[in-house]
């Protein structure tokens, strides 16, 4: 169950309103709620975010998907920052208050991907054989992280390749999955239409 009615407020100094907030909050933790947060600033090992207008960490662990590293999370913050997203309490302290936050709960609208489309992403990691990018930029997140794989290979030179970092955003055209069920793209797509040619004309 999502509680939609909640909003994040913006900082007061009022004690009395900060102290309504806290036990509004406090009350939601015990229920059965999924309560919107927004990211505000990276840590260690975590985000600091807003919820219910109150400051409270929330572990990359519990984030609505995962990264194999932190780089992954700083490369797309600029991206997920402000964004809505979704959690539960996981542990509530009152005085002085300290809030943890589990965001590993349902809440993604399902993925629908075209061949031959042109998506963007948000290049997480980068290594000899190609780069790996992050569309769920595309969808505004809607759809969590959606990880595709645009092979060395595919890129439009070695100069277009080398010149590409992580964080940057990236164009590529949805190719389909391979045997390991990675999502391929190609960055020509001229290229993707002559391979998919050759492929018809070899099954004939």
């Amino acid at each position: 169950m999502i509680h939609e009615g909640l909003k994040a407020n913006d900082p007061t100094e009022n004690k009395d309103y900060l102290v309504e907030l806290t036990i509004q909050l406090e009350e939601l933790s015990g229920q059965d709620v999924n309560i919107p947060f927004h990211i505000k600033d990276i840590k260690d090992n975590g985000f600091v975010i807003k919820i219910h207008g109150l400051y409270a960490f929330i572990s990359f662990d519990y984030m609505p998907w995962n990264y194999d590293d932190t780089n992954s999370w700083k490369a797309v913050l600029k991206s997920i920052r402000e964004k809505q997203f979704y959690g539960r309490i996981y542990k509530f302290i009152k005085d002085p208050i300290f809030i943890i936050v589990n965001g590993d709960v349902p809440q993604f609208k399902p993925l629908v991907l075209v061949e031959g489309e042109e998506y963007h992403g948000i290049i997480i990691r980068k290594n000899k054989s190609g780069v790996i990018f992050d569309i769920g930029d595309h969808f505004h997140w809607k759809c969590g992280s959606v990880l595709g794989f645009l092979p060395k290979s595919h890129f439009l030179s070695k100069i277009d390749f080398s010149n590409i970092n992580i964080g940057d955003h990236i164009q590529a055209y949805y190719f389909g999955s391979d045997e390991n069920d990675r999502r391929l793209f190609y960055k020509n797509k001229k290229k993707m239409d002559w391979y998919i040619d050759f492929q018809n004309k070899q099954k004939i």
